[in-house]
């Protein structure tokens, strides 16, 4: 895994083009080869990430080498919107036999998946079944047919052409989830909840005050959220924030940079270090 350091993204996708293979299963289920030899799950009516994971084998070329570059052995990381767990498997290696990595997924059908993708590595990968947020208790999981990786807790106004589907989930602070778990640190967070990120961090005041070293790589969505302004301006409080171009760009951001932040009209990632 180191050697996705030492390629260009132009080399490291075409390594990875040249070593994918797909085999489909029957019931819309497939396993596929990505980052030249993990075997995932995934399910083929979902046109979000699965052709990407098919066909090429990996998926976002600049936060798959970020990762690689910020984590060490032993770390203990929480994926948090898991999906099939492209990014668990990233971290779970990375992280090696005395780290950990906690799935979180809240999708049932997209949790079994990826419940089976960390079952065939039998890897480092503890998988949870759970949506995070600032409460315990249930809440509706919305999720967009054939694109189950934009699945929210949050009301999304921005694709009213895609049919929805609703299911109950449980719900839980990471706080909660953290002391449930016994974990001694957090080291790494990797964050994509589809405009529910304001809602976890609400969740977390323990884990961010507990842990000195956190470092947090979150999908930054700020059309999605109620109070974009408020929730930025907490995140400048508590961390030096960067946005990744990609892995050799991370852009360090300053106050005076929130302005053009909550014009963003799409998403961008930010890779945010506890001050």
């Amino acid at each position: 895994m180191t050697d996705i350091l030492s390629l260009t993204a132009f080399e490291f996708e075409n390594i990875c083009r040249s070593n994918t293979s797909y085999a489909y299963l029957g019931n819309n289920k497939a396993v596929c080869r990505v980052l030249g030899k993990y075997k995932i799950f995934v399910d083929t009516r979902d046109i979000g990430i699965t052709p990407h994971l098919v066909m090429d084998g990996f998926w976002e070329t600049w936060l798959t080498q970020c990762i690689s570059k910020i984590i060490k052995p032993g770390d203990i990381c929480i994926d948090i919107g898991a999906n099939y767990g492209y990014y668990s498997l990233l971290m779970s290696t990375l992280t090696g036999k005395n780290g950990r990595t906690i799935a979180v997924e809240p999708n049932p059908y997209v949790f079994g998946l990826l419940r089976a993708t960390a079952s065939v590595h039998s890897s480092f990968i503890e998988p949870v079944q759970i949506a995070l947020s600032d409460t315990s208790g249930h809440t509706t999981l919305i999720i967009p047919d054939n694109f189950y990786g934009d699945a929210s807790i949050v009301e999304r106004k921005d694709k009213p052409h895609l049919a929805r589907s609703r299911v109950d989930v449980k719900t839980q602070t990471l706080d909660e989830l953290a002391n449930k778990l016994e974990l001694p640190r957090i080291d790494l967070i990797k964050m994509d909840v589809e405009g529910a990120e304001p809602a976890v961090f609400r969740g977390m005041t323990e884990t961010i005050a507990n842990n000195p070293g956190l470092r947090i790589l979150v999908e930054y969505s700020p059309y999605l959220y109620p109070d974009t302004k408020h929730f930025t301006e907490f995140l400048f409080r508590h961390f030096d924030v960067c946005r990744i171009k990609d892995v050799d760009n991370m852009i360090t951001l300053v106050e005076t940079d929130i302005p053009d932040l909550l014009t963003i009209s799409d998403y961008t990632d930010l890779y945010l270090v506890k001050k």
